[in-house]
This record gives C-alpha cells, structure tokens and sequence, in this order.
C-alpha cells in the first residue's frame, strides 16, 4: 500500500521552518522525502493514489533525481490532503471538504457569517470570509460587513455618503438615486442628499424654517406655496392666478384670495389705486410690501423701499380712508413695508384719513409709511332771511263812519308781527298803533317802542318806534370733531346769532268832523334774521383706532394741514314800517307810518381743524414702537409728525384746531359723545 507522508522541510526564507504536504512519494529507501526536490511528481493511478517514483538517489543530491511517469490520470482532478480530491480538497476531522465554501473558508472551522445587518449572506473568496448582499434585494451595499440600503440617508449612494437632517429638526433628510442608482441632485448642490420639512415648515438651504417666518429674515418663505403675489401692470393682471410668475393686479384682489387659506400676500413694489377694507374674516392676515419682483421677489423694504396704497379719488365725495380694519379679531392684521395714503379734502369740512381701525379691531404696522392729506376749511355762515319784500301800506277807508285798518305784516319766520293803529271815525281819535311793546289803548304817557299815537280829530296818527337791533353773536364752535365707531365726525357748526326785532305799528289817524274817517297805522318792519354760524374745517388724520388694539413699529406718520373753520354769517337788517294809510275825505288825517325792524345779530366762527398723527379713544392707548401710550405727545416723536393747526374761523369766539402727534382719550364706548373735544 502507498502511503502519502508530512515531510517537514529544512529552514527557509529567514529560518522558517515549512511544513508542506507532498503528493507522489511512495516508499524508498530514505524512509522520507528530504527536500522539495527529492520526490518527482508522479502520475496518478485509476485510484487517485500516486505511484512510487521511479529513478535512483544520488548521495542526497537534491534536484538530481529524476522522476518516473505515472500510470494513471487518477480520478476526481488534483488530490489534496489524505486522499481528498477536488473540490473537496480539505480534510477537517477525516471529512473531505470544500475549502471555498463558506463552511470552512481556506480552514477548518472558519464558517463564515452573515453580515451585521440588513439581507445577505456570508461568503468565502481567496480562502478568505466575505460578505455577500443581495444585490436585487433591498440592502446590496456592503458596509464595512452590514448589507444597507444605498437609498436612504445613512448610506446614500455609497457607504461614505450621510444625509444630515435640518438642524430645525423640523423635518428629515432625503436620498435621491436616479432609477440606476445613481445620485440625483437634491440639495441644490449637485449632491444626492436633500431635505423635506414638515407642514408649517418650508426648506431653506440645509434647514427647515417656519412658513410664519417674515421675508425681511428669510428670502426662503417667499413662495407659491406660502402666499398670494400681487404687482403692478404689466406684471400683474386682473385675471393672474396670484403666483410668482402670474400675480395679481391689486393687493384687494390678493387679499380675498389669501383668504381662502394662505392668509399671506407678497406686494410688489410700487403704487396701488384703491382702498383696502378688512373685516373680522381677514383675522391672522399678512401683508408684505417691499418685494422687488423685477428681480425674482426679493426683499429690499428694509432700505425703506414700500409698496404704497394710495386711496383713489370719489370724484367730489370727501377722501376715501386708504385703510379700514374693522373687528372683532383674535389674531389681527398684520402689514410690513406697506404704505397708506389719503388724499387731500375737496369740499368744504372735508377731513381726511389715512388708517382706520374699529369695533375691537387688532391692527399692526411696520415700517412702511402713513401719510394723510390736508383738511379743507369750513363753510361760512349764511344769513337767515325774516322778511322778503316791501311792506305794503293799509287801504283807506272806504266809508265816512269807520276809520281803515291798520296795517298788518307777518314776519317769514311765524313768529313774530306788527300791526298799525285802526284810523278813528266821524269826530273821533285814531287807535294806537301796536307792535311788540305797543297797545291799544293810548299809554299815560306815550313812549318811542310803543305804537305810534291816534291823531285827534284831522290829525295823523304818528310813527311807530324802530324794532330793536341784537348784538348777540353766535357761539363759536369749539370742537373740532370726535373719533365714532364710524369714524372721524367733525365738530359741530357753530351758533347761530338773533334776530332783530320787529318795528313797532303807526298810530291811526284822527277822524273827521263830518262824513270823514282816518286811515290806519303802518304796521312795523319785521326784524332781521340771524346769521348763522360757519362750520367746522376739515382735520387731518394719518391713523385713527376707536377701541382697538394698535401697534406701529417703525413707520413714517405724517398728518396734513387742519382746515380753516368758516366765518360766521351776517345778520339780516331790519325791514321798513310800512306807511300810514290815507283817511276818507279830504279834511281826514292819514295813520302814522310802521317804525323799521332791528338788524339780526351774525353768527359764530367754525372751529378749526385738527391736524393728529395718531389719535384713538379707547381702553388703552396704542403701542408705539414698543411703548404703550397713554397721554397726548404734541412734539415731534419717534417719526410722527403733524400739519399745522386750522384757525377759528371769524364771525365768532371759534375754537381753533391743534397740531398733535398723538392724541387720545382712555374711557369706555359711549364716552366719546361727552368728551367736547377728542384730544
């Protein structure tokens, strides 16, 4: 039987000794094979045994011997130790094994694993263990041993690739492969690795930022997805969809569409002819001006640049208010770089006001600009017309036994009247003349405002007394107006003045001896009527809140000029008497003529108008740049200015207007009315 031996070599390379496991010695008469040289590989027999080599030993002589052929080619391929054959080749514990599979990987026992994590299998390649993914699976990237998925953030494409979530934390990281595994840009940086934010939040380079967040601090949050777009032609149309590339003509338009959920509207720069008027359904609004859509909607407002709301002309209405909020709200509304402008007065009294806020409104600006135009003057004062026309004189007598009438004049205003003295008859005295001091009967001793006195028998009756004229002009006007729930309502107009008083009647005129009767009395002029008093002038009101949360941050507040109150009316001067009427025959005597009415007395001077920054009335005062106010301020502060106060206007003791930045009254709804002025 042929035996296979373990031949221990001889040192080697640097002393090492080698152990090798020769194939084709058989026995000889060494015992053992001496060097790598001294067995000839011999040929393999139908067994798979090796036959003895065939040849001679020369005295150790290593190489020199020279092997024989064997007699076989020898089943199963190459033979390995103990008689294993390919592929098992490798003996573990007397089993022949193959030593490339991952049971006993180049050595017996080396099993190798699956790999640390995800779906795969452990393999041997080179004697060595490895690890094997699924390559149509979910995990075929091999990580350091683990079998991952290359789509996900970890291992995004590669094993070295880690997409890092928003440092917000208010959203995840994503991997983007195309459909070959390849990367995708989804950062923005030609990278594979991206980002998706949770709702309320939008991305931002590497983060996810709050969908509440302000443009001037985050260029990022101006976007389709947060707001509505609004420009000036031709950019803008009526019939934009709201977007970047479409927006809308007019920030009214922007906002009802806003409304429907976005509740945010970006305003191009440039100027808006319309007015704005929000109610309670606009609470939580925002709008931003400041946006410079020539060149992809960026933020420029914090250089001062705006998007202005110009209230636009009603033809000869008084000027429309640019803004009005009315509430009640919760969260308010909210603007930031837009601007407010109201136009001047255009008739007489005429206010204007640029913000209005009411009704438990909650309103809130910065920056941006407020500008209010000028208040026109008031109307003067007209004149109360008491009579019109000449009084006429009585008719004569017609008959010899009965003295005429006297005259009779009713003023135009019902209320007062004269009438002359009745002629006398036959050989009798005329009756005295009656006006407002006057009697019938003759007085003891006979007076000037009395009616005039009967003449005697052919003596005429004599004048009436003058009416008295009034000095009492009307009061002047000392409010300028006062802040309502419905707004501005200017002050009230000024008094009026008196009227003058009547003349008093002419006496009637003596009878006759015979077949003669005396005419009557004229009847006294009625007296004038009053002036009446001029109104108030217009005020002017960059922002006005009656019971309402107001916050102003950081804007620009100018009021314009108060108008000038109207002058007071003339009064209306007395009406003459009328004559005495003729008697009845020619020896009769005529009545005494009606004396002259009093002039009226003109009316007071309108107020003048107020010219106020901000001005309110309620609870509390407004929030001025971080500070609460609770008292009027009539100097320059903090970027709030106002216009030059209107005058009194003459005719009258008128109040005059005041320039006041800001002014207000704390108290309850209802106390308004009892306040005589607002500031």
């Amino acid at each position: 039987m042929r035996r296979r031996h373990a031949v221990t070599l001889g040192m080697g390379v640097a002393g090492a000794t080698t152990l090798a496991v020769l194939s084709g010695c058989g026995e000889s008469t060494f015992g053992t094979c001496q060097d790598t040289n001294s067995c000839l590989d011999g040929s393999v027999d139908g067994t798979g045994a090796a036959d003895q080599f065939a040849g001679d030993s020369t005295g150790g002589d290593t190489g020199s011997r020279e092997g024989g052929s064997g007699d076989g080619a020898g089943e199963g391929g190459v033979v390995g130790e103990a008689g294993c054959s390919a592929p098992t080749t490798l003996e573990c514990s007397g089993t022949c094994v193959d030593p490339t599979l991952p049971a006993n990987c180049g050595s017996c026992g080396n099993s190798c694993v699956g790999p640390e994590a995800g779906a795969g299998t452990g393999t041997c390649t080179n004697g060595a263990c490895t690890v094997g993914c699924e390559a149509d699976g979910s995990t075929p990237l091999n990580c350091a041993g683990a079998c991952v998925d290359p789509t996900q953030p970890a291992t995004c494409g590669a094993c070295g690739t880690r997409c890092a979530g928003p440092p917000s934390t208010q959203g995840q990281a994503v991997c983007s492969l195309d459909g070959g595994g390849l990367p995708v840009d989804a950062g923005g940086d030609g990278g594979p690795c991206g980002i998706t934010c949770n709702p309320t939040y939008h991305a931002c380079g590497a983060d996810c930022l709050s969908d509440t967040d302000d443009p001037s601090a985050d260029p990022c949050v101006v976007s389709n997805a947060t707001g509505v777009f609004v420009a000036p032609a031709p950019l803008g149309t009526a019939a934009g969809l709201g977007t970047m590339a479409s927006p809308l003509l007019t920030v009214g338009a922007g906002i009802t569409k806003a409304l429907t959920g976005k509740k945010r509207v970006y305003v191009c720069l440039g100027t808006y002819g319309e007015t704005v008027s929000l109610t309670s359904s606009a609470d939580g609004l925002t709008v931003y001006g400041g946006l410079d859509c020539a060149n992809g909607w960026k933020y420029v407002g914090s250089g001062g640049a705006t998007a202005t709301v110009v209230a636009t002309p009603l033809g000869t209405a008084a000027p429309a208010t640019a803004l009005t909020v009315t509430g009640p709200m919760t969260s308010g509304v909210a603007f930031e770089d837009v601007g407010f402008t109201s136009l001047d007065g255009v008739n007489p009294g005429d206010s204007s006001v640029a913000v209005f806020a009411t009704t438990s409104a909650k309103l809130s600006l910065t920056r941006g600009t407020v500008t209010a135009g000028k208040g026109i003057a008031g109307s003067p004062g007209g004149t109360t017309v008491n009579w019109s026309g000449t009084a006429q004189s009585p008719t004569a007598p017609t008959a010899s036994t009965t003295g005429a009438a006297g005259g009779n004049n009713v003023c135009l205003d019902r209320t007062t009247s004269s009438t002359g003295g009745m002629g006398g008859s036959e050989i009798s005295l005329g009756i005295w003349g009656q006006g407002a001091n006057g009697s019938s009967s003759p007085p003891v001793i006979p007076a000037l405002l009395n009616g005039g006195d009967g003449g005697n028998a052919g003596v005429a009756g004599t004048g009436g007394g003058p009416g008295a004229s009034t000095s009492a002009v009307g009061a002047g006007s000392l409010s300028s107006g006062d802040v309502t729930v419905a707004g501005w309502v200017i002050g009230a107009q000024a008094g009026r003045g008196s009227a003058g008083s009547p003349g008093q009647g002419g006496g009637g005129g003596g009878g006759g001896v015979t077949t003669a009767s005396g005419g009557g009395g004229g009847a006294g002029g009625c007296g004038g009527g009053p002036g009446l008093g001029g109104s108030t002038g217009g005020s002017s009101l960059a922002i006005l809140a009656y019971q309402s949360a107001l916050s102003v941050t950081n804007v620009t507040v100018a009021s314009g000029a108060g108008g000038i109150g109207g002058s007071g009316g003339s009064g209306q001067s007395g009406q003459g008497g009328q004559d005495g009427g003729g008697g009845f025959a020619a020896i009769s005597a005529a009545g005494g003529p009606g004396g002259a009415g009093g002039a009226g007395s003109g009316g007071g001077g309108g107020a003048g108008g107020d010219s106020i920054g901000i001005g309110w009335l309620g609870s509390t005062g407004p929030s001025i740049n971080g500070v609460v106010i609770s008292a009027d301020q009539a100097s320059p502060y903090m970027g709030i200015t106002a216009g030059a106060k209107g005058a009194a206007g003459p005719g009258g003791a008128g109040g005059g207007g005041s320039t006041t930045v800001l002014a207000g009254s704390p108290g309850a709804v209802g106390v308004a009315n009892a306040i005589q002025q607002f500031h």
